[in-house]
């Protein structure tokens, strides 16, 4: 994410502070950590499905029998991914106000997430 606010937001910042503001975006850890092993202790032995365990993104609504790459891209649209991009966009925003208005810096969080979002359903897609 610095390499890409440096590089299409034209701001100057140094690795300290990017790093302190992606650690801090990534805090939401703190709440969706808890919240699995909460799942994990009230279901059954054997039923909690592991590879989507909160169910806080559109695969949970899917069929079992959905397309791989679908599943890949419907995992993407989750809630604590958007507030970690929410998050991340507000901090780099901050560091420069002048030179990244709110709403180029969501623009580059989210133009980031959906170009890896792009080579994670296309790997799903070849390897399916």
């Amino acid at each position: 994410m610095w390499g890409a606010y440096s590089l299409l937001g034209g701001i100057s910042t140094n690795f300290s502070t990017a790093f302190g503001i992606t650690t801090h975006a990534f805090l939401t850890g703190i709440v969706s950590s808890p919240l699995f092993i909460l799942i994990l202790y009230l279901k059954p032995f054997g039923t909690a499905d592991l590879d989507n365990p909160l169910a806080a993104n559109l695969a949970a609504i899917l069929p079992e029998d959905s397309a791989k790459w679908l599943v890949a891209l419907c995992k993407s649209f989750d809630i604590f991914v958007f507030w970690t991009l929410i998050l991340l966009a507000i901090g780099f925003a901050a560091v420069n106000p002048k030179k990244l208005k709110g709403a180029k810096s969501f623009t580059i969080a989210f133009s980031v997430w959906a170009l890896y979002i792009v080579c994670r359903v296309g790997w799903a897609l070849l390897f399916s």
